[in-house]
């Protein structure tokens, strides 16, 4: 790809001073954006941030409850040498991959609910660091995007509020980055195409959708505009190690189950939630509508619900496709779900935590509509920065993992922790639009040259 420099981007290879512009012209905000230790800052920031959150969060007494209490069960079970099992015997309702991380983390700390929050610390960080160095990547070197992108993750409210649930979607959230990555400089099969399908594979055994995210790169960007043999060995490539990664977890359940090609036992279960009469574009699922399923093992409970959601998609196509704007809407329409877990995990989830936890709810809305706000506004320069060859393959990979996790919700239900992996490629084009007014705010003051 030849780097043709964003106005407001233009840096030195180092990553400090952009090229023609003399630090004393430039504005506070220029300045403080490319100062050399502004990335190191805010990784510590994002760090002591969620640090911070955790010694609340264990203060106030936030415990593992619902789904957070069933993977601490599981990972004690597997930790201690009884494998990925419940009360009944062996399961896979839900993949094995968190429980896993879990388990192995406890091996060394004992079972610690405190250790595993801040082991999601830590990979929330690491996710952050692996997004910067795809949106460098994706524009050429070029720093304020990237930055700007960098600070507005870490400074997520919903993202720090993750750190004290143990939940997969930290984890989740940097394998699908951590997978993607390799693949941004690839112009041929390589090296890269097999650490893409390692971790490919990997995160696919924490949420089996994410093992479409390298084949998405793959697609979307065509780097290099490789002939449709290359992209084809590639994807191949990618697919064919991450079945081998999942190949040992797959055969564990066929001969648990008697079918092939499990991964987890509830997919047919959420396409049921979202597919169903009553169903109203959320989750919604009482004793009622589990009823209709019936009883029995987990492996026929998730079958029989995936044919009766299947059985009511083809007779009622017309109220499937009507319930689409409300799975959307759910989908999108808040950015508090992490807060939201923390306080019903608190001894009393009646009460709302207090002020820190009512200011929270504030700050993650009002981040989210500022990000959403900025997305919107910047539409049209956006539509001109895709026909550029410095900008084009960062907007073009954003929309196509917008387009990939907003699809796979609306398939099931729409609830906003659905779209959490989504969000570090919403904030990418939100801060290249910012960075591009903040260009042009250097240049109408005779600030940064465009000389690359």
């Amino acid at each position: 790809m030849r780097a043709e420099p964003l106005p407001a981007a233009s840096c030195g290879e180092n990553g400090g001073e952009p090229a023609g512009q003399a630090p004393g012209n430039r504005s506070p905000a220029v300045r403080a954006l490319m100062w050399r230790g502004f990335v190191p800052l805010v990784m510590a920031t994002a760090f002591a941030f969620r640090i911070g959150w955790i010694i609340w969060a264990a203060h106030a007494g936030v415990h593992p409850s619902s789904d957070a209490a069933w993977y601490l069960a599981r990972a004690a079970g597997i930790a201690e040498g009884q494998g990925y099992r419940i009360a009944t015997g062996p399961t896979a309702y839900w993949p094995v991959g968190y429980p896993a991380f879990l388990a192995g983390l406890f091996t060394a700390t004992g079972v610690s609910p405190l250790a595993a929050m801040l082991a999601n610390a830590l990979l929330g960080c690491t996710a952050l660091f692996v997004m910067y160095r795809i949106c460098r990547t994706l524009l050429n070197g070029n720093e304020p995007a990237a930055r700007i992108t960098l600070l507005a993750l870490a400074l997520e409210p919903n993202g720090i509020a993750y750190s004290s649930l143990l939940l997969s979607e930290p984890l989740a959230l940097l394998l699908s980055l951590a997978a993607a990555l390799p693949l941004l400089e690839e112009r041929r099969v390589s090296w890269r195409s097999v650490v893409a399908g390692v971790l490919a594979g990997l995160a696919a055994l924490v949420k089996p959708q994410l093992a479409l995210v390298p084949l998405v790169a793959v697609l979307a960007l065509r780097l290099g505009r490789p002939s449709p043999g290359i992209l084809a060995l590639r994807a191949g490539c990618v697919a064919l190690i991450a079945a081998a990664i999942l190949l040992p977890w797959t055969l564990r359940n066929q001969e648990l189950f008697g079918h092939p090609g499990i991964i987890a036992n509830n997919d047919g279960i959420n396409l049921y939630i979202g597919n169903n009469p009553r169903a109203n574009g959320t989750y919604l699922l009482d004793d009622e509508m589990e009823a209709a399923y019936g009883n029995g093992g987990e492996y026929e409970r998730n079958a029989r619900a995936r044919s009766l959601a299947i059985a009511y998609m083809t007779s009622e196509p017309l109220a499937t496709a009507m319930r689409l704007p409300h799975k959307l809407w759910y989908l999108y329409r808040s950015d508090v779900d992490g807060v939201r877990l923390n306080r019903l995990s608190l001894p009393d989830p009646e009460a709302s935590g207090g002020a820190w936890m009512g200011a929270m709810f504030l700050l993650a809305e009002g981040w989210w509509v500022i990000v959403l706000a900025t997305l919107l506004a910047g539409l049209p320069t956006l539509a001109r920065l895709r026909r550029r060859t410095d900008t084009r393959d960062a907007i073009r990979l954003a929309t196509a993992m917008m387009l990939l996790f907003t699809a796979i919700p609306l398939v099931y239900f729409g609830d906003s922790r659905f779209h959490f992996p989504a969000t570090p490629w919403i904030v990418l084009p939100a801060a290249m639009f910012a960075a591009e007014l903040l260009g042009r705010r250097e240049r109408s003051a005779g600030g940064i040259s465009r000389t690359a």
